[in-house]
């Protein structure tokens, strides 16, 4: 018994966008001062409606910790269905 496709990979529509910054610029001289930011999104285009998998983090630091935030959202048609966050601060201990 063959079963029908939940959708033809025809009208699927796949767009993934990545992006990575420091800001500042990391320098060895201040390493306390250095932060990377980051984005993903995922949009996914169905007959009948568009998922959107977006994401963000955060990662900075200053001379006594790290500060991790992450949040990810997913949507569907422009309506949000899921908001998930995390955020921890992780001690330099300077290995």
């Amino acid at each position: 018994m063959q079963g029908k496709p939940i959708f033809s990979l025809a009208v699927l529509m796949l767009i993934a966008v990545p992006t990575f910054a420091a800001d500042p610029p990391s320098s060895d001289e201040h390493p306390e001062n250095t932060s990377v930011k980051g984005s993903h999104r995922l949009e996914v285009t169905l007959p009948d409606r568009v998922l959107l998998w977006d994401a963000e983090l955060n990662f900075s630091s200053d001379l006594d910790n790290f500060y991790y935030h992450y949040v990810r959202r997913i949507t569907e048609n422009g309506e949000l269905v899921r908001e998930k966050e995390w955020a921890e601060t992780i001690k330099r201990d300077f290995q």
